[in-house]
């Protein structure tokens, strides 16, 4: 695969929005800039090779195709205030057995709530004794809340893997 170079610019509405401007004519040959474009106002694709992120001072642009950046953001290094995290396949594959236990725990919790106990200090809403003087709108609600974890994990972390 042939090294593609990223070029990038940045229009910002007022110089102030500048915090650091610096070309150094020593031997390390770098330069840095650095201010701010101001709260997010919309991050999308411009153009089929132009990501734009908007903010209320300035505007970003990067030429890079969507399927580039979903392809860098799994196995590389990302750098956050300063912290190294480091996102890789194993911890993607933990991240499913936490979620799947997390998920059966809610079925299983959901289930609970209905069964019949004798020792119950009260009738549930459906007018038997049951573990939850709630149910059937417990075992809605941890049901629901069982659906709505596997389809926010399968967009997200997932990555709408069926």
């Amino acid at each position: 695969m042939q090294d593609k170079k990223l070029f990038f610019s940045i229009e910002l509405e007022s110089k102030a929005s500048l915090k650091n401007l610096s070309l150094k004519n020593g031997s390390d040959n770098s330069a840095l800039v650095e201010g701010t474009i101001g709260n997010l106002v919309n991050a999308s694709f411009a153009e089929e090779e132009i990501l734009e992120i908007i903010g209320e001072k300035g505007t970003l642009r990067i030429n890079l195709k969507s399927n580039e950046l979903k392809n860098a953001s799994l196995g590389t290094v990302v750098k956050e205030h300063g912290a190294t995290l480091e996102k890789s396949k194993v911890e993607v594959e933990k991240c499913k057995i936490v979620l799947v236990i997390v998920i059966v725990f809610l079925c299983i919790a959901a289930l609970k709530t209905a069964i019949p106990a004798e020792e119950a200090s009260k009738a549930c809403l459906l007018g038997y004794k049951a573990y939850c003087s709630f149910t059937p709108v417990s075992t809605l609600i941890l049901a629901l809340v069982a659906v709505g974890t596997y389809f926010a994990a399968k967009k997200t972390i997932l990555g709408g893997v069926n």
